[in-house]
């Protein structure tokens, strides 16, 4: 490898210029480019030979870093054609979307500058500190994917309960289907498939217990955060997310003036669940949100595709509830979102005080993208019906679907009793594959990251030579 493009790096998260230093003498790479918060850029330019303020990445203000651009032509179009959709719908994090004309024209400057940078500066390999799931670095990766260009990325996993971001898995592949996972798993429930005590480090096992007493005592726990406090959290993260920080009360104001508009109209539909009814229980996502778009995959960052799919493929017997999440605020939903989805005559809108672990133990199963809630059902044996990719893919319990097909037969099997049962030894098993694909980047030596980054990069071939 010659020349490597980083993105997503911060120094207080303890990826410091000693830790890059060490990357480059691992990974033998003649030059650095990194995209990094303005605060570090100093920083990095000790080691790096190109330096990017992510802020700029994000708005598309490259005059400050001028590169020889090509012109966008059939073929640097194709590379990305199949993930248009999907890029514009991430534009609602910044609230490009709002005119069609200019979100059209921000998403071409994307293309056209990064399709030129990676040419020009010869790029091999791409890492990501995060899955990418901004314009900018989402764009980076599809035409990394179309060229050949070598990727990694980490993920926050929150299977950790104490610090979520000390631990993180890389992968090569945004949807999670490397060779590198699927082999250490099938490894892993070979290896204790007759054991009954699987060994997990001390934070992972606490969380284990931890979602073992809320699936066996959920009548103890309410949820989570009030809900006005959830979303007055949302309201924030997202103004100071989009460099609108909130310094007036009239800013503040209209926001929760426009969220409490839009949860009365879904509260107007909404009802508490009714004894005795059978259903598939779809708690949605905060949207938008990097576990909705990109790891929704393609359409279904638009959730109510999902919620129709499973309306046409239940029985006359089933409903669909839904149920909105706490954290949803104003932006990234409207009213014809609710509209669209109570369209089908066999889904239910369930009111947000409803207990969370009793809408789940309830349900026959749970459906949604990749959220939380499908995996805190596999604690109580119900099964999660994945419309999107995440690791927990890996999960027992767990049926990935793409298509009305496949969604059909994912239901009839449950209905019919065919669907495989696990027990919770199988989640552990689960867990300790989690905990051998992660490290816990705050707490190894700046040796171990890059170790352990170059055993991903060169898993392959690594693999070969020991097979053979």
């Amino acid at each position: 490898m010659k020349n490597v493009l980083l993105s997503g790096f911060y120094i207080n998260e303890k990826f410091t210029p000693e830790r890059l230093q060490e990357l480059k003498k691992t990974l033998n790479l003649h030059k650095i480019y990194i995209i990094c918060a303005d605060c570090d850029m100093a920083s990095f330019r000790e080691v790096a030979d190109y330096v990017m303020d992510t802020w700029d990445a994000i708005n598309a203000r490259y005059e400050k870093y001028p590169i020889n651009e090509r012109p966008l032509d059939e073929r640097r179009m194709n590379e990305v054609a199949p993930y248009g959709l999907e890029t514009m719908l991430m534009m609602q994090r910044m609230r490009h979307h709002e005119i069609v004309e200019e979100a059209k024209n921000f998403y071409l400057r994307q293309l056209k500058y990064w399709s030129s940078f990676l040419e020009e500066n010869e790029i091999d390999l791409f890492i990501s500190h995060m899955i990418p799931h901004e314009v900018f670095d989402y764009t980076i990766y599809r035409i990394c994917e179309a060229r050949g260009i070598k990727t990694l990325m980490g993920a926050v996993l929150t299977e950790y309960q104490d610090d979520p971001r000390n631990a993180r898995f890389y992968h090569t592949d945004i949807y999670c289907r490397d060779k590198r996972l699927v082999t250490i798993n099938d490894r892993i429930k070979k290896e204790f498939n007759d054991s009954e005590d699987i060994p997990l480090g001390e934070v992972i096992g606490k969380r284990f217990s931890m979602y073992c007493d809320y699936a066996d005592h959920y009548e103890e726990h309410q949820n989570r955060a009030p809900l006005a406090a959830s979303r007055a959290f949302s309201l924030r993260r997202f103004y100071t997310a989009a460099g609108k920080p909130i310094k007036t009360m009239v800013s503040r104001l209209v926001g929760k003036y426009l969220t409490d508009r839009l949860i009365a109209y879904y509260n107007r539909y909404a009802e508490y669940p009714r004894e005795g009814d059978r259903y598939i229980y779809v708690p949605l996502h905060l949207s938008p949100e990097c576990m909705v778009s990109p790891l929704g995959g393609g359409l279904f960052a638009d959730q109510t595709i999902m919620v129709n799919i499973l309306s046409a493929v239940v029985p006359d017997d089933v409903l669909i509830y839904v149920k909105e999440n706490p954290h949803q605020a104003y932006f990234g939903r409207d009213k014809t979102f609710y509209d669209r989805m109570i369209q089908n005559k066999n889904v239910r809108l369930i009111r947000e005080d409803t207990n969370q672990m009793s809408l789940i133990r309830n349900s026959i199963a749970v459906a949604t993208l990749t959220g939380t809630a499908g995996y805190e059902g596999q604690y109580a044996g119900i099964p999660f019906i994945m419309f999107g990719y995440y690791v927990s893919r890996y999960a027992p319990g767990t049926i990935c679907v793409r298509n009305e097909e496949e969604c059909r037969e994912a239901v009839n099997s449950i209905l019919e009793g065919r669907f495989p049962k696990w027990e919770r030894k199988d989640i552990r098993k689960y867990l300790r594959f989690i905990d051998e694909v992660s490290i816990k980047e705050k707490d190894c030596t700046d040796q171990e990251f890059a170790a352990y980054i170059k055993e991903i990069l060169f898993w392959d071939e690594t693999s070969s030579e020991l097979s053979q």
